[in-house]
């Protein structure tokens, strides 16, 4: 179970800094003075984060109540599917959360917000046909026999 939770908050601690991050944005300006991001254009730089994040906590979140996979009859292989589902995890936010702090980290506003924004989404949907998977299967897995660590 403990397992489960860590990645979930992994998820959720991502989401909820790259919206952070952006609304960071609106409140920042460059070295010249200007704005980073304006208010009214929070929304359109969220809006893709928001799609992309939902459409796995969605999953995720659902397959805490759900298990629709038949549980694995070898123990070892809970951790191999742990160790998998993480590291894809974490590898996956940190090429989103980089992107959508890409001007707190350089420094400079080259391309713009929802341009950088863009970028790691497109990243991210080329990374989802491995991270997807790993994660809802991972999720969606019964528990197992006699010894289960999530």
């Amino acid at each position: 179970m403990k397992a489960r939770v860590v990645i979930t908050v992994i998820w959720l601690v991502a989401f909820i800094l790259s919206i952070l991050i952006v609304e960071s944005y609106v409140h920042t300006q460059t070295s010249d003075g200007l704005q980073i991001l304006f208010s009214e254009d929070r929304l359109s730089c969220m809006k893709p984060l928001m799609v992309l994040f939902s459409s796995y906590l969605v999953g995720i979140l659902a397959f805490w109540f759900l298990k629709p996979f038949k549980p694995t009859k070898i123990d070892v292989t809970e951790k191999i599917r742990f160790w998998l589902a993480i590291s894809c995890t974490l590898i996956f936010v940190l090429v989103i959360l980089y992107f959508v702090s890409y001007v707190h980290i350089v420094g400079i506003d080259d391309g713009g917000v929802l341009n950088n924004i863009n970028t790691g989404i497109s990243i991210a949907k080329m990374m989802s046909f491995i991270v997807a998977p790993i994660n809802f299967y991972y999720f969606g897995l019964k528990p197992g026999g006699s010894t289960s660590s999530n």
